[in-house]
């Protein structure tokens, strides 16, 4: 789905002189690649793309009505089992969806990506959060900017102002106040950096309530 292996041959172009320890991959599979003898292959093309041996994460991306994706659950385990894969993770698995998934592993499920921003909150609902955090899930945000739309929102711009941050970093920080993990997409460094920083940005309850009643 990301530029046909494209996106998983940059990344191990791009991690060849780093000591692979000190990474944590991540990739995902797409419903072409859940059925029954399917995720093998799959995850070998994508260590083979990413060259490496082994992934930290494997997501099943999505609970798709149109694909068997529940038949990937055991051979993630015998993944795991083999040291192929270290951690099972999920995408945009709703409550419902994921309490179905919890009865058919044999492992932990460490992390459920969501879209998921001070904008967009309606997917993440309280009884999905209570249900992440009771079974130690960590909810991945992804989007947590909205491309970039939520930098502009008038209560966004009033908090980074009163913190002396930048907009994105309110926006972050937000997410962490939530318990989340989000993940940023950016092209530049700079940007980069500047969002690593949230990591240290700490919200007043009252200003992280506020936030929360955007939409």
């Amino acid at each position: 789905m990301y530029a046909n292996g494209g996106a998983e041959r940059t990344v191990g172009q791009a991690i060849q002189s780093a000591n692979r320890a000190d990474l944590f991959i991540a990739s995902k599979l797409w419903k072409n690649h859940v059925a029954h003898g399917m995720v093998r292959p799959a995850v070998e093309g994508m260590l083979r793309r990413l060259a490496t041996d082994y992934l930290d994460l494997l997501y099943i991306h999505a609970p798709w009505f149109d694909a068997s994706w529940q038949e990937a659950i055991p051979q993630i385990g015998e993944l795991i089992d083999k040291g192929v894969v270290r951690y099972f993770g999920l995408s945009n698995f709703n409550a419902v969806c994921l309490q179905e998934v919890m009865k058919l592993t044999k492992y932990p499920i460490v992390a459920n990506q969501m879209h998921y921003s001070c904008a967009h909150q309606q997917e993440v609902t309280l009884q999905l959060r209570e249900l992440c955090a009771k079974n130690h899930i960590a909810i991945v945000a992804y989007m947590p900017l909205e491309k970039g739309d939520i930098l502009n929102n008038q209560l966004i711009v009033q908090m980074s102002e009163k913190y002396s941050a930048m907009p994105a970093q309110i926006a972050l920080a937000w997410l962490r106040s939530q318990n989340a993990l989000p993940i940023p997409k950016s092209i530049q460094k700079s940007h980069i950096d500047s969002n690593a920083v949230a990591e240290q940005l700490q919200l007043l309850p009252e200003d992280a309530l506020r936030i929360s009643g955007l939409i």
